[in-house]
């Protein structure tokens, strides 16, 4: 089974409060012959390790069991067709094909595409593989933005589908490693071969017609001479509360500078210590000393907190009983932010 008419796939990547929801409206409104899914994650597909202790129907499986995949009506064994597939890169290619191509016939049926965006940060570890099974028919948008933003927004921010914690269930520390870490995976992918493109969340807000322009030749679409509406791309009820920005008609530049008045003096350091030098790679300046040793120093210092914040996410795991574990940080329930 396989995608129909065999489109280009471009996966949008990001660390989650930079903006990627944002990012997804203005390209279904603007840009011609495109798809941006919601949130889908195929890392069991592209991930080495799945592949390895898990037959491929059992994969597709599970990835067509999240909630934004197909209508929960649908049969289990929808999936069926996997079964003749082995393991390999080649698997891993055909069995992504056929679940897009399931995702599409539920949503988009008798409608040709030149592109089909697939929206979720998390493929960022997992992009160099990515790369390597689909080659010339992937390519990547990267968005960024200010990790300080990010980790403020995080801090306050609480999860779709667990309210009693916020994004950053493992506080400043932990936040702000997740966004060194998908910065360097993509830096990694590029220098493989990959096409990456990278946008940054403040050129976005600032230009948001010139940013789209130059991610519509990256995905060789056209640019829509009269723009849809903003709300041709569906968010998921789950998550429209936190999305109140990308739900807005008007794109708004005040969160650009927002963290200033709401990152404590605290959690700025330790952000800043943390990712540093993939800062100022994108133009972003540290406000305190860029020394390596002063930098351990502050995430070392960072450590028994996390330690204690991702003890209480696991408890909150294994229980499914809500214990929130940043009072002491100010953890807020009330946070609207793109």
């Amino acid at each position: 089974m396989h995608v129909t008419n065999k489109p280009r796939f471009v996966f949008l990547v990001s660390d989650s409060r930079s903006g990627s929801t944002l990012l997804a409206r203005e390209l279904s409104a603007r840009v011609a012959d495109i798809v941006v899914t919601t949130e889908l994650n195929f890392d069991r597909v592209f991930a080495a390790r799945w592949m390895r202790f898990r037959s491929p129907r059992r994969i597709a499986r599970q990835v067509a069991a999240q909630p934004n995949f197909k209508p929960a009506t649908e049969a289990d064994d929808a999936q069926a067709w996997a079964r003749s597939l082995k393991r390999g890169q080649e698997c891993s290619a055909r069995l992504f094909e056929g679940l897009m191509d399931e995702w599409l016939a539920s949503r988009r049926r008798d409608v040709r595409l030149n592109c089909v965006v697939v929206k979720n940060g998390s493929h960022a570890r997992h992009a160099a593989e990515i790369h390597a099974t689909l080659r010339q028919r992937v390519r990547f948008i990267f968005l960024v933005r200010d990790p300080r933003a990010v980790v403020a927004s995080k801090l306050r921010t609480p999860r779709p589908y667990a309210p009693w914690e916020v994004m950053a269930w493992g506080g400043s520390l932990i936040a702000a490693l997740r966004w060194r870490s998908y910065a360097r995976n993509m830096a990694r992918a590029k220098s493989l071969g990959a096409e990456v493109l990278e946008v940054r969340y403040e050129e976005l807000t600032k230009d948001p017609i010139g940013v789209i322009d130059a991610i519509a030749r990256h995905c060789g679409c056209a640019v829509r001479q009269t723009a849809l509406p903003a709300n041709t791309y569906q968010v998921p009820a789950p998550e429209k509360h936190i999305h109140a920005m990308a739900m807005a008609e008007e794109i708004s530049t005040r969160p650009r500078s927002e963290w200033t008045s709401t990152l404590s003096a605290r959690d700025r350091r330790i952000v800043e210590a943390m990712c540093d030098t993939e800062m100022r790679r994108r133009g972003y300046t540290p406000t305190s000393d860029g020394h390596m040793i002063k930098r351990a120093l502050i995430c070392a210092c960072a450590v028994p907190q996390s330690a204690w914040l991702i003890l209480t996410h696991v408890i909150n795991c294994v229980r499914k009983h809500p214990r929130n574990g940043h009072d002491s940080i100010g953890a807020q329930s009330d946070q609207r932010g793109p």
